[in-house]
């Protein structure tokens, strides 16, 4: 197959279709393609393959038929939070905190780690995993439904290469997290505690979700929210690389 600009252009227009109705979804929580199709000017058709795939992936729930006076009574989709989930992972001077969040950012689960010795990282990263599959266990969700696990750390951040330059108050540099990614079975996302949070909030405010202390992500697409756009309110860089001054 040859790829195209016009192809190209499809695709793209696929994805942001994709986009509009699952966040319209996940606001209203309960919609028939009728009414999504309406609301956003796309063909019923087109939303149609797209809840059709939604559902598939576990995002989208048949909820019955709505009420109707005549004709037959259209198909009511519904938003499944529950589908997937993310853990964020806070590295503080005194302990890890985890979070186990679901796509409307429900905690599901916490948990913590006490003293973690940041000089002895595969220790403390192992620590993290133990506490991760212990929350999964008891919540019976199977590793295929994590989107990932997201740190938050303070320092200076590449996370597009997965590195921690340096964190000045834990005394470490050039840590990297990449090398983790075969003890979870997942994928792994690091950003800069301050960053992290003002993306939270940015998400929140639009609407969007988010996890909790690092594990931020967008369902629409699935990939975590530094990486889709979000009207152009923040952008990293070209290199991608964050940190306090």
């Amino acid at each position: 197959m040859t790829v195209t600009a016009k192809t190209i252009n499809h695709k793209a227009i696929r994805s942001e279709n994709r986009k509009k109705i699952l966040q319209l979804v996940q606001k209203e929580r309960e919609l028939t393609i009728q009414e999504i199709s309406r609301e956003l000017d796309i063909s019923v058709p087109t939303v149609t393959r797209v809840i059709e795939q939604l559902e598939e992936e576990g995002l989208a729930q048949n909820a019955g038929v709505s009420e109707s006076i005549a004709g037959r009574r259209p198909k009511v989709i519904r938003f499944a939070p529950d589908a997937y989930y993310t853990v964020g992972v806070e590295f503080a001077d005194e302990s890890v905190r985890l979070a186990l969040t679901n796509l409307d950012s429900a905690i599901v689960a916490e948990a913590a780690i006490a003293r973690p010795n940041y000089h002895e990282l595969d220790g403390v990263m192992q620590a993290v995993r133990q506490e991760t599959d212990a929350m999964l266990q008891a919540h019976s969700i199977a590793p295929a439904r994590m989107l990932g696990i997201g740190f938050s750390l303070p320092g200076l951040v590449d996370g597009r290469h997965l590195l921690l330059k340096i964190a000045p108050n834990f005394g470490i540099r050039q840590v990297d997290f990449a090398q983790y990614q075969r003890v979870f079975g997942f994928p792994i996302f690091i950003d800069n505690e301050a960053y992290a949070a003002d993306v939270a909030e940015l998400v929140r405010a639009a609407g969007g979700v988010a996890g909790v202390n690092g594990g931020y992500f967008d369902p629409a697409s699935n990939l975590p929210v530094d990486l889709v756009e979000l009207g152009g309110q923040m952008t990293s860089g070209s290199l991608e690389k964050r940190g306090a001054v």
